[in-house]
């Protein structure tokens, strides 16, 4: 057991592969349920901007926390409970933009337990949930160590070499060397497929995943239904059909709520939140306020109704500041709900798992701002948008949004201010610029000093830009692909050198991404005959491709859109692209070189307008 008073700290840091860079305890101990003080040394050709941000990945939770110059040294201070037995960490600046994550490995602390067990089990912990690490920390995998940390653990105790630490540890290896490590991975599947066990065909159709063996994987899937009708496989997989079914009534939901129920006699567990979120968006879909309650008292984990309302609210807002949006009452009144049930969230974190939700605060309260700005509430509006930003909540979006909303509610000097200082940042928006222009000559201040100040943000800008974009893929040259459109043909991105090219990634689970869809359709039009191709690829969906092409087709004839779809099925592209959330919009100029990776919608207008020549 770990000692309750005083954690003795083996202070990895990952220093044998860093330069200069460290963090460790300020004393050298951690005392558990309280709050402890780290110093970071930052390597020696990393500048540290002023307002810079520590994020602290521990016991599957993310923390955030501020970065202090105290007598130049850095610090920062994060609460360390007893279950902690591990934490990894990078830096940020306040955009959210990283500094420093020890070359892509993550500064490490592992705790130091009494006996190697404890030490084994804390090693498998951190090695099961290095995904999230990788993710939130924009780590690289490492596989080679990984491996070399499953077989310390497995050192320590050679009884953790089962089960899904094993399967880990395969994978690892596969990844490392697949050819020379098939041979064990096969020898394994076979072991697992003797077992009685569901959770051990589940492993082995996991591992005919990890080789690509899916006609394989397929069959222990249905083994496993077969052996095991009313276990987590044949739950899931009645879960994953009635998700993609479409035109779904309150009627047909209800009835497979009910053969659901009967069938793996559970109505208690979150995986029944499905159906009663299907009921509550097309209750959404009717906007019908005096119903809406009782269906959102069936949902057990309240932060996938704040998830539905705030998706739908942005849907209905239009998703930027031009557009005029739809039901802007209705709106309102869900994008509050989300709000306030979220906030109860952070207030009571150990109610939903202890989930760090203030990003998803900061989404949800950037909604509720823009819907208050069309109904023209814009102090209100600005007080939330501004306690986004006081947050760094702001993604280039949020920017242009507050920007906005900061004119209607402090005035054009406010908003001036505001503007050059993102501008002078390196912050790339057409929008924003158009805006300060707009303010200039209101203001009716110096043209000469506005284009000094362009000419100075642009360049700014595009270096930036350009910096971030190599950091991301390595180059600027957009990677190529070849993927089948919704018409059956094949769609090679390299043929389309000398005209812009616009990816949009989306899936039709995706509220933000079908929200985007009738600006991204304007867009389409304005320039059908222009050197500009859009293509919308389809992404990270679940079922047959054939379900898939169906439930894509309906959707896009459903609103007679115009765009030329692509199906991205294994998702490689999106992994090539290192898209990681959705919607995401790359712009590829005439040369094939990527010049913006996310863009809003009105941000991608003045982009294109300006590329095309």
């Amino acid at each position: 057991m770990k000692n309750l008073i005083t954690l003795l700290l083996l202070v990895t840091a990952n220093i044998l592969f860093s330069q200069t860079g460290k963090i460790y305890p300020k004393n050298n101990t951690i005392i558990a349920g309280e709050i402890n003080t780290f110093i970071y040394e930052p390597p020696n050709d990393i500048n540290i901007p002023v307002e810079s941000y520590v994020t602290v990945i521990h016991h599957r939770q993310k923390t955030t926390v501020p970065l202090v110059n105290t007598n130049n040294k850095y610090q920062f201070s994060v609460e360390i409970t007893n279950a902690m037995n591990i934490i990894v960490m990078a830096v940020f600046d306040k955009d959210k933009k990283l500094i420093d994550n020890n070359q892509k490995k993550g500064y490490v602390i592992n705790i130091v337990y009494e006996t190697d067990n404890e030490k084994a089990l804390a090693k498998i912990d951190y090695l099961d949930n290095l995904n999230a690490f990788m993710y939130f920390l924009q780590l690289e995998p490492q596989y080679e160590e990984r491996i070399k940390k499953y077989e310390e653990a497995y050192s320590l105790n050679p009884d953790l070499k089962t089960g899904g630490s094993y399967i880990g540890y395969l994978y690892a290896k596969y990844k490392f060397s697949s050819y020379s490590t098939e041979p064990e991975i096969l020898k394994h599947i076979d072991y697992l497929r003797m077992q009685d066990d569901e959770q051990s065909l589940i492993y082995a159709m996991q591992l005919n995943e990890i080789m690509g063996r899916v006609d394989e994987s397929k069959k222990i899937q249905q083994l496993i239904i077969l052996k095991h009708p009313k276990g987590i496989t044949a739950k899931n997989r009645y879960i994953s059909t009635f998700y993609a079914s479409k035109d779904k009534t309150e009627d047909s939901i209800f009835a497979s709520l009910q053969e659901y129920t009967t069938k793996f006699n559970d109505s208690i567990s979150l995986e029944a939140d499905v159906f009663h979120l299907a009921l509550l968006k097309l209750i959404l879909e009717k906007r019908d306020t005096l119903i809406l309650s009782s269906y959102e008292d069936k949902i057990k984990e309240s932060l996938y109704t704040a998830i539905a309302y705030n998706d739908y609210a942005w849907e209905l807002s239009g998703g930027d500041l031009t557009s005029v949006g739809e039901d802007l009452s209705f709106a309102k009144y869900i994008s509050k709900k989300a709000l306030d049930i979220t906030k109860d969230a952070m207030e009571h974190p150990e109610e939903h798992g202890g989930y760090d939700v203030k990003d998803n605060y900061n989404n949800y309260a950037d909604t509720y701002a823009l819907i208050l700005y069309k109904l023209k509430v814009y102090n209100l509006a600005f007080s939330y948008q501004d306690e986004v930003r006081k947050q760094n909540g702001l993604d280039k979006g949020g920017k242009e949004r507050y920007a906005a909303i900061a004119e209607k509610a402090k005035g054009l000097k406010f908003a001036k201010d505001y503007l050059e200082e993102q501008l002078t940042a390196g912050v790339d928006s057409k929008i924003m610029m158009n805006q300060l222009e707009d303010i200039y000559q209101k203001l009716k201040l110096s043209e000469t000093k506005f284009n000094v100040l362009k000419e100075t943000s642009v360049k700014l800008a595009t270096e930036k830009s350009q910096k971030e974009i190599i950091e991301m893929y390595g180059q600027l040259n957009a990677a190529n692909f070849n993927l089948v459109n919704l018409e059956g043909e094949t769609v090679k991105l390299s043929d389309y050198k000398g005209k812009i090219v616009v990816l949009d990634f989306w899936a039709t689970w995706c509220g933000p991404c079908r929200a985007a869809f009738p600006n991204m359709q304007k867009l389409v039009k304005k320039y059908a005959n222009d050197p500009v191709k859009f293509f919308f690829i389809n992404t990270s969906e679940r079922g047959e491709k054939e379900d898939i092409k169906k439930n894509v087709a309906k959707l896009i004839a459903k609103d007679n859109y115009k765009f030329n779809v692509l199906f991205d099925f294994d998702n490689k592209v999106a992994e090539n692209y290192k898209v990681k959330l959705i919607p995401m919009k790359i712009v590829i100029n005439k040369k094939g070189e990527i010049i913006s990776v996310n863009s809003t919608e009105d941000n991608l207008d003045a982009l294109i307008r300006e590329n095309i020549n």
